[in-house]
Formats: structure tokens, C-alpha cells, sequence
């Protein structure tokens, strides 16, 4: 649309950039939900017809994915819980989906990871229809159904016991439930709210939609549930004498390897305000183990052959003054920051 510009590599269209007012740029990239969902294409990986490119997209053969990541796409699987584990061991993937809004939210889906069905929808619900009794930081509605689902990162672990694999957050953002304003006078589903939920955060070497997608297909990112506030210093990594590896690295046999993590702060809040617990999980063939639980900051000396991820968890007492008589209630331990692997040989 009019003021709209677009990003390319060499002669083709790779993201459109749409400007914001406030001069912050959004770059939006192409990608479906399909078989494989391929996020980054730059051209569609067959010519043809309508049917030849569906047959193309729903491919996920070895050389249909090929066909894919030729075209430009990182491939991911999202909602894991209609895959089986065969499909997923198979399937030659860069990614999978390892939380998504749906499954916090619908009751149908919830029953099917082990929640309760019906309990999101209850706590959402005074929010909605209650509005003198509930804050006006209608963002905060998050608190009452956000927690780790235990579903989702067993089967990422599982994967990483099998090779290496990256995770990423997915939003399911779809403003088309509920439209009765919350109390701040916004649809409780409006896509600004929910994208401002949880989001990934990406390791680039600049702001291009090349630089993201090379750092998205590698594995250099994190996922961060914004509503608790960002992270102005995560930084998960290993390091083998001189050598630094970053997430999505691995670390070649040979010299004795430590895992270091600071302990992130909310940006604009005081230091030492939440609390933190940073937990550090090896991941191998034959187990998953708690190598590190604490407040941090993490240093984990000699790391064994396997696969390493973290994930924070912080009681966000920071969000106390707007919350007023839900504070007690809500301000509690929740995840925070998971960050995505390093393997070390």
C-alpha cells in the first residue's frame, strides 16, 4: 500500500517493509500453514498450475523439502499436537512450534495436552463481563491462564534427543472470537494484544528480512512472554577456551566447554525487583537431565556430551501496582525466556 517499501535479494522481492509513525519499520515475509510450513519463501518452489503448487506445499519428502528450502523457506512444523512422532522423526525439519496461544486458550485443544478444558476460558471470562472489578491493564488477562505446558516442551526434548532442532514461539493471533471490549476499551483478541503476549526474538547481524531468516533457520533465537516484560540482557552461551557458540551452535569435541547465562532484567525495571530461576537442561539419547536450577547467574563447568537449553522462569512482582486486589493471585512463578539449544559433541 501507498508508503510501503520493499526489502530484496538481488532481483527478488524478499520482505515488503511497512513504516510505523513512530518510525519503527515491520517487514512481513511470506509463508504458509500447511504439511510443512515453510516461513521465508521468496518464490513458490514449483511452476505451474493451483494444484501443482498445493501438491508442491503439501510435500514433505526429502525432495519435496528440498524443493521448499530452495525456494527460500526455513521449514517448521506447527501445532505439534496433530503430529505423531513418527511424522516428526521423518520429516526433515529446521524448527518446531513449541507454544502457541491455541493451546492455552482452546478448550478442545487443551483437553488434548493434559489441561483443563474448561479453565481458560473461566478465568478470561470477569475480565470480559466484569469490567468495573478488573484493571484497565487488560494485557494482564494473560496471568491467569499462562503456565509451561509440559506437552510441548517433552516432545521438543524428545526431538533433541534424536538430532538437533530448533524451537520457536508460534501466536495464532486470529482477532475473530471475541469482539465485547475489555475494560482499556480493546477486543480481547485484537492482534496487538495478543502479539504483545509472547514473541521470538531473533540474533541478527542486521535489520533485513534476510538477516532474520538466516538467523530463524539457524537456531539463533529465544522465545520471550513480553506480557512479563523484556529482556534488556539474555544471553545463553558456551564457551571452549577463546570460542563462543551462540544458540543454535555446536561445539566440536576437544577442550572442557562452559555453559554461561546471566541473569536477564526486565528492561526499566530495578534490578534485583522479580524474582529469577534459571534452569539449564541436558538433553540426550537416553535422558533428559536438570543440570542446573537456581537464581543464577548460570555457570555450568565441563559440560558432557548432549544438547543444552534453558529456560527462566520469574515471579513478576514488578506488575504488583496494576493489578490491584488480583495481585496476590496472579503474581506468581511463570515462564519467562526459553531459549533454543547448543549441542556440545
Amino acid at each position: 500500500r501507498a508508503g510501503d517499501a520493499w526489502e530484496d535479494e538481488g532481483s527478488t522481492h524478499s520482505a515488503s517493509i511497512i513504516p510505523c509513525e513512530n518510525g519503527h519499520e515491520v517487514r512481513v515475509t511470506v509463508g504458509l500453514e500447511g504439511e510443512a510450513s515453510p516461513v521465508g519463501l521468496l518464490r513458490h518452489p514449483v511452476e505451474g498450475d493451483a494444484a501443482a503448487r498445493e501438491a508442491a506445499y503439501e510435500d514433505t519428502s526429502d525432495e519435496g523439502v528440498k524443493r521448499l528450502r530452495d525456494a527460500g523457506a526455513v521449514i517448521t512444523a506447527i501445532h505439534i499436537e496433530d503430529r505423531t512422532d513418527e511424522w516428526l522423526d521423518s520429516t526433515d525439519l529446521d524448527l518446531i512450534e513449541i507454544c502457541n496461544l491455541h493451546i492455552l486458550l482452546a478448550p478442545n485443544i487443551r483437553g488434548e495436552v493434559g489441561l483443563d478444558p474448561g479453565a481458560a476460558a473461566a478465568a478470561f471470562a470477569g475480565w470480559v463481563f466484569d469490567l468495573d472489578n478488573y484493571p484497565k491493564t487488560s494485557d494482564l488477562v494473560f496471568l491467569e491462564f499462562h503456565q509451561r505446558v509440559p506437552y510441548y516442551m517433552e516432545r521438543w526434548d524428545r526431538q533433541l534427543g534424536l538430532r538437533m532442532i530448533g524451537g520457536f514461539a508460534g501466536n495464532d493471533a486470529h482477532q475473530n472470537v471475541m469482539q465485547s471490549p475489555m475494560a482499556d476499551g480493546e477486543r480481547p483478541d485484537s492482534y496487538r494484544r495478543m502479539m504483545k503476549w509472547y514473541v521470538n526474538h531473533l540474533l541478527v547481524v542486521s535489520r533485513t528480512a534476510a538477516a532474520a531468516g538466516e538467523a530463524f533457520g539457524a537456531g539463533r533465537l529465544y522465545q520471550v512472554f513480553e506480557v512479563l516484560g523484556t529482556p534488556a540482557d539474555f544471553d545463553f552461551r558456551a564457551e571452549q577456551g577463546d570460542s563462543v557458540f551462540e544458540m543454535g551452535e555446536v561445539v566440536p569435541a576437544g577442550a572442557p566447554v562452559t555453559f554461561r547465562a546471566p541473569v536477564p532484567q526486565v528492561l526499566g525495571v530495578s534490578p534485583g525487583t522479580d524474582a529469577v530461576r534459571m534452569v539449564l537442561f541436558k538433553i540426550t539419547a537416553t535422558e533428559v537431565e536438570v543440570v542446573y536450577d537456581g537464581a543464577g547467574p548460570l555457570e555450568h563447568e565441563n559440560a558432557a556430551p548432549g544438547r543444552y537449553r534453558i529456560e527462566v522462569f520469574m515471579t513478576p512482582k514488578h506488575l504488583q501496582p496494576f493489578l490491584r486486589r488480583d495481585a496476590d493471585r496472579l503474581i506468581k512463578e511463570l515462564p519467562w525466556i526459553y531459549s533454543n539449544p547448543i549441542e556440545v559433541q
